[in-house]
């Protein structure tokens, strides 16, 4: 994993108008201290509907891989492409994130709170999509850097997410 993030940073660095997506990888993959607000519910799913929802979540990741692969093919509409995919990924989690029990919950809660800020960053992405555009980047070029940095980021995220539903004894 450090590989690829040592990779994706040199990537990023070569491209010296993606400042907030240097920021957005720092915050991914930093430890961040923060404490969960999310309160787990007072029925708790089994063990069945946890395994569905990492199985969700891992569906919506692969989604975002394809949406980020395609999204050229749809022009200008190719940023709500992959924006509609990420959404849908942040709602998976959202409702893994319910299926846990407040014993799971707790034990890995800094861990939770860190995906949700790792979602959370990968948003940024879109902003500065944005200001591609608004420094005047051609559709085409802005659309392929935010691909490209959504593909991999979305990678790093999904190998923390695995391994944190495997230690929290979560598996598909």
């Amino acid at each position: 994993m450090i590989a690829h993030l040592a990779l994706l940073r040199r990537q990023l660095i070569n491209r010296a108008k993606l400042p907030l997506a240097l920021t957005a990888l720092a915050l991914l993959v930093a430890p961040l201290c923060v404490l969960a607000q999310y309160q787990p519910p007072d029925h708790v799913p089994g063990a069945e509907a946890q395994r569905s929802a990492v199985n969700s979540v891992r569906t919506q990741v692969s989604n975002l891989h394809n949406a980020t692969q395609t999204a050229r093919n749809f022009g200008d509409n190719g940023v709500n492409v992959v924006a509609q995919q990420f959404q849908g990924l942040r709602n998976s989690y959202n409702g893994y994130l319910s299926t846990l029990s407040p014993s799971q919950y707790q034990k890995y809660g800094n861990e939770w709170a860190e995906l949700r800020a790792g979602l959370d960053v990968l948003q940024q992405a879109f902003d500065v999509y944005t200001q591609d555009l608004t420094d005047g980047r051609t559709t085409a070029t802005a659309l392929s850097d935010l691909c490209r940095v959504m593909d991999e980021a979305s990678r790093i995220w999904m190998a923390q997410f695995s391994k944190v539903a495997l230690n929290a004894q979560v598996r598909p």
